[in-house]
């Protein structure tokens, strides 16, 4: 195969491996993003016989988008509520072998792991 061919298609297994997030659940807006609609470039969102997977856990609504903003917006307001009252627990995210604290700017300063410990 010519250089420029083995490029493209290097190019095109990447691009079908490890898409993975969230899309708008619009068939005009999926299109736009794999004009093949096959899933070639989106394969979460499409059934093996080329059709939208409405059920696919990467598609939300625009009502899905709005309530995951405003919930987020919440935790964000609630938190810096928190903050500006003074409360500074330290309460890292723990969950199997992922810690938090591994990749935190202030572990240096912080006195988490002396108090666990």
């Amino acid at each position: 195969a010519e250089p420029e061919e083995v490029i493209r298609q290097k190019v095109e297994e990447g691009l079908r491996i490890g898409r993975d997030g969230l899309l708008l659940d619009d068939e005009k807006v999926l299109l736009a993003m794999d004009a093949s609609g096959n899933g070639k470039f989106l394969p979460n969102v499409y059934t093996k016989k080329g059709g939208l997977n409405h059920e696919s856990k990467n598609l939300k609504t625009r009502e899905g988008f709005q309530e995951m903003f405003s919930d987020l917006e919440n935790k964000l307001r609630e938190t810096g509520e928190r903050i500006l009252n003074g409360e500074m627990r330290i309460s890292p995210v723990k969950h199997g072998q992922y810690d938090a604290c591994a990749y935190c700017p202030m572990k240096n300063a912080c006195r988490y792991k002396e108090k666990e410990g």
